[in-house]
């Protein structure tokens, strides 16, 4: 009793109606203008919050550099939550009153929280990439610096293949001089033995055969047979004295081994040495002692007459 109806019929002034009496908020009839204002003024409020925020976000270099990296998908769904929230928040409270603080800092934070986890995945790709390139850098310098002792060793190896070669010349000219050295010792040794034979001369020549009983069989001793028959030589030699070389040989048939034959034909050789140097002073230098075994046979060794034969000792007198 005693309100003043509006005019829209209502019970309260400005053609507002309270929440009491209309608790589902459905319109009233009649003219609102001054509901309408508000509302205009309030979308008009937030419109420009939005395009301030968009214009400080989406415009910044920050933003824009943020764009090019991975961090850019953070960036954009904070911006896309700000948005959520801030349409949530800004919902008109029936009084006019503008958007709290808090509902504008949500998706500041949102936003810095973000950016921060976009920084912090650039940063992690610009330090792995960092690490990488470090290891390529290394394995780099390692590279070369096996190249390197590789050409070092290749220097050397051919460094050791030129002295190889050159060795190996100085071998074959040497080895050339050699033959040619011994060709040359050979030839002139044909040609001393020709010279030494053509200049010596036989005088004598006695032998002293097992057959005619100057040596005992398989003994080197000298038989007084044996000393007899040297002495007739020594006797010849000095009634024409002149200067004598002596070639005493030792031969053996074939029966036996043949070491045991050459050492049994020097063991006599040499008992005749014994003696001429002994009974005549004839000198050592003078008398030469050889053996050659069962090599030079004079008879058959087929029988026994011839084996005597062979087993014998010849006494040679060049001059």
């Amino acid at each position: 009793m005693g309100r003043t109806a509006g005019a829209d019929g209502s019970g309260r002034g400005c053609g507002h109606r309270s929440r009491r009496e209309n608790p589902l908020g459905a319109p009233s009839p009649g003219p609102v203008v001054p509901r309408e204002i508000a509302r205009a003024q309030r979308r008009s409020q937030k419109r420009n919050f939005h395009c301030i925020v968009d214009a400080r976000i989406s415009g910044s270099p920050v933003a824009r550099e943020r764009r090019k990296s991975k961090g850019c998908n953070h960036l954009g769904a904070a911006v896309r939550m700000a948005n959520r929230l801030m349409r949530a928040g800004h919902r008109p409270s029936g009084k006019g009153r503008p958007m709290p603080r808090l509902l504008i800092a949500i998706p500041i934070t949102v936003l810095t929280v973000g950016a921060s986890q976009a920084c912090a995945t650039k940063n992690f790709v610009r330090s792995s990439v960092g690490d990488v390139n470090d290891k390529v850098d290394a394995v780099g310098r390692s590279l070369e610096q096996t190249q390197e002792r590789t050409r070092r060793n290749e220097q050397k190896i051919a460094e050791v293949d030129d002295k190889a070669q050159a060795a190996d010349q100085s071998a074959r000219v040497a080895n050339s001089v050699a033959t040619e050295a011994a060709n040359s010792a050979r030839a002139s040794g044909v040609r001393m033995d020709v010279l030494d034979k053509a200049s010596k001369r036989l005088v004598y020549d006695l032998v002293l055969s097992e057959q005619e009983g100057n040596f005992k069989f398989g003994r080197p001793d000298l038989p007084a047979a044996a000393r007899t028959s040297i002495d007739g030589l020594i006797r010849q030699l000095k009634q024409d004295p002149k200067s004598i070389y002596i070639e005493i040989e030792g031969h053996t048939d074939n029966v036996g081994p043949d070491g045991v034959n050459r050492k049994l034909g020097l063991a006599r050789a040499e008992a005749v040495q014994q003696y001429l140097y002994d009974q005549y002073h004839i000198p050592l230098h003078k008398m030469n002692v050889i053996t050659y075994g069962g090599e030079k046979p004079v008879a058959t060794n087929s029988t026994k007459v011839g084996r005597a034969q062979n087993r014998r000792v010849v006494i040679r007198i060049v001059a």
